[in-house]
């Protein structure tokens, strides 16, 4: 308390910068915005890498199908059997 009254005509110096200088943005509204835009696109992101893993699933399984339909018409198995074996039309089991 002291210090202040024997100092209070002294002029006290602020260094101020600007929102762009300390954030890197004109205002807090980009600086926001900005932020939001990352996130959507992190969001688009990992919602693109689950859509693929699941195709990537999807396909597979319909590859193993295949396999499977494939190896037991060569072994004689009934067409309606491989059908309710495997899932797939009578069709695609012919076009194997």
């Amino acid at each position: 308390m002291d210090h202040f009254k024997k100092n209070s005509n002294a002029l006290v110096h602020m260094d101020l910068i600007t929102t762009k200088e300390a954030y890197g943005y004109e205002t807090i509204a980009d600086a926001e915005l900005a932020e939001a835009k990352a996130l959507g696109e992190a969001i688009g992101e990992a919602r693109g890498v689950a859509i693929g893993e699941a195709r990537g699933v999807i396909a597979g399984g319909l590859a193993e199908k295949r396999r499977m339909a494939k190896t037991l018409l060569l072994q004689g198995m009934q067409i309606h059997i491989i059908t309710t074996v495997t899932g797939l039309s009578e069709a695609e089991i012919l076009a194997l």
